[in-house]
């Protein structure tokens, strides 16, 4: 079968594409320190955003692309490529089914953040880069989650969440930092917590891993090889 694009081609696709991730990434940065100014403290504000998991989705996102227009060909980036693609779907899948109707209006940068950014790496990862890891590799994809899931109850809610509360006042979004991970939002509390982290998060990720590496190695056999 003939390839989707010529090799010459294909490279400049990618520099479009990265370029045009690092400016609506640069975008939602903007967009986020604007409302971080209408604070009272800009810099808690901005430490505030950080700790969110799509905020770091796409804080690599922008660094991917950074590394791929640098067009380093490392093995390790090619990992944090795939490490990304499952946490901006991860991000997007949660918050448009999970977060969403907790929302009375959407502003632009959330839409951004987890809609329109989360696609168009979708198609940068499947379509323009060259990256084809093996199935073996599934395992990857589970490090992120579960370190940032460590973070948030060994880390945040024992040292950070008080004094956030105390800066912002009570937010179910403080707690925790997302409302599906506070145990008390539970019947039988990090009991409930552990079993839906086992018996449902893991395996989807897992699920979801395997799909879209099948998915990536069957583009590439048909459209570059």
């Amino acid at each position: 079968m003939t390839q989707l694009f010529k090799i010459k081609n294909r490279k400049i696709y990618i520099v479009i594409f990265s370029i045009i991730l690092i400016v609506l990434e640069v975008l939602g940065f903007f967009l986020q320190s604007q409302r971080a100014l209408e604070t009272h403290n800009f810099w808690l504000s901005i430490f505030a955003l950080l700790i969110y998991f799509t905020n770091q989705s796409n804080i690599l996102i922008f660094l991917v692309a950074i590394l791929i227009l640098t067009n380093l060909n490392y093995k390790w980036i090619q990992y944090l490529s795939f490490v990304t693609l499952i946490n901006i779907i991860i991000t997007s899948i949660v918050f448009n089914i999970f977060l969403l109707p907790l929302f009375d209006h959407l502003m632009f940068v959330q839409i951004l953040l987890h809609s329109i950014i989360p696609i168009i790496y979708v198609l940068y990862y499947f379509i323009f880069l060259d990256i084809n890891l093996s199935i073996k590799h599934i395992y990857i994809s589970l490090i992120y989650p579960i370190i940032y899931m460590l973070f948030v109850y060994l880390i945040y809610h024992p040292f950070i969440e008080a004094f956030m509360i105390s800066f912002f006042g009570e937010n179910d979004y403080l707690n925790y930092v997302y409302p599906f991970l506070n145990p008390a939002n539970y019947n039988h509390g990090f009991i409930s917590i552990l079993q839906l982290t086992c018996l449902v998060f893991i395996p989807l990720i897992l699920i979801l891993s395997w799909s879209l590496l099948k998915l990536n190695h069957y583009i590439k056999k048909c459209f570059y090889k």
